[in-house]
């Protein structure tokens, strides 16, 4: 990954990656246009959309606008988003997001603290005014055993896992920041090579900062920088293409930050327990006649983690 320029006068850069989603994205552009008072660009990279995005995003005026011919995923996505930067750094941000506080423009100078392989995140609060996970802890194998298996079918609350508590307004070291919103040097991200684009979707911040913690920096959460998220427009209703995603991303991250045989292991286990798993959901979904959607929605997650 190279810098094409380097424009020290534009200290932010904010990349939006758009997927046939274009009434979040402008919205999205609008806030960052209203809020943020610092220098700043805004690059729009749009991942081969096949519905009216290319034609309404190529009339705004004032945006970096890449337009690929293929579906790079999220992170090449943002990685073509970089190679067009030219901030002093660079903001990762969800285009389903809006911007109301003014507190982003914080970013500059808390940044201009930190060292250099340094990342910083926030507060992520839904539309409806939920807390949204901003960061937390590096998943362990077992971890995304549980996630795959146990987890998707019901929730558990297991006591020896380490969660990240977002409450209260303390600035928070976590392992990453979530991939809806965290900003970086420009510089150490082109240099850490952005994201790995083995991974589609997914994980792909917690790799990315595995690394960038590797070189010896630090990821903090920032509760007083606010982000408003909406959450699950990728996929529309259609969330087994997703999860897929989410296990073929698990699958690769165990097998590069840990070791093959963990990701032999890793693959294994998920398979035989989703296979047993099935007979199961099948018998109580022939029982309930396949009146009950939560049994349905089972069988299809066992189904798509058994094919993926």
């Amino acid at each position: 990954m190279q810098i094409i320029n380097e424009n020290r006068d534009i200290v932010l850069s904010f990349i939006l990656l758009n997927y046939n989603n274009v009434d979040y994205t402008i919205p999205c552009i609008d806030s960052i246009r209203k809020i943020v008072t610092v220098p700043h660009e805004i690059i729009v990279v749009d991942n081969a959309s096949t519905d009216d995005s290319i034609d309404k995003l190529s009339q705004i005026e004032g945006i970096k606008f890449v337009k690929n011919t293929s579906n790079r995923g999220f992170t090449g996505g943002n990685n073509d988003g970089a190679r067009v930067a030219e901030g002093r750094y660079i903001v990762i941000l969800n285009n389903d997001t809006l911007l109301k506080d003014p507190n982003i423009n914080r970013l500059p100078d808390i940044l201009a603290k930190h060292g250099k392989y340094d990342v910083v995140g926030g507060r992520i609060i839904g539309m409806d005014g939920t807390a949204q996970q901003g960061g937390g802890y590096e998943p362990r194998a077992i971890d995304l055993f549980l996630q795959f298996t146990v987890s998707i079918y019901k929730y558990v609350n297991f006591p020896w896992l380490k969660k990240f508590d977002q409450s209260g307004n303390d600035i928070k070291e976590v392992d990453w920041a979530s991939g809806c919103f965290f900003a970086m040097r420009l510089d150490t991200y082109i240099e850490m090579g952005g994201f790995d684009e083995n991974i589609f979707i997914y994980i792909d911040e917690v790799e990315l900062h595995k690394r960038v913690r590797k070189k010896g920096g630090k990821v903090y959460v920032y509760p007083d920088i606010v982000i408003n998220h909406y959450g699950q427009i990728s996929w529309g209703a259609n969330h087994y293409i997703g999860l897929k995603h989410n296990y073929h991303s698990a699958t690769y991250f165990i097998g590069k930050h840990y070791s093959q045989i963990h990701k032999f292991l890793f693959i294994f286990s998920v398979k035989i327990v989703n296979l047993l798993y099935l007979p199961i959901l099948l018998i109580l979904r022939l029982l309930t006649f396949g009146r009950l959607s939560n049994i349905n929605m089972k069988v299809r997650f066992c189904l798509a983690l058994l094919t993926a």
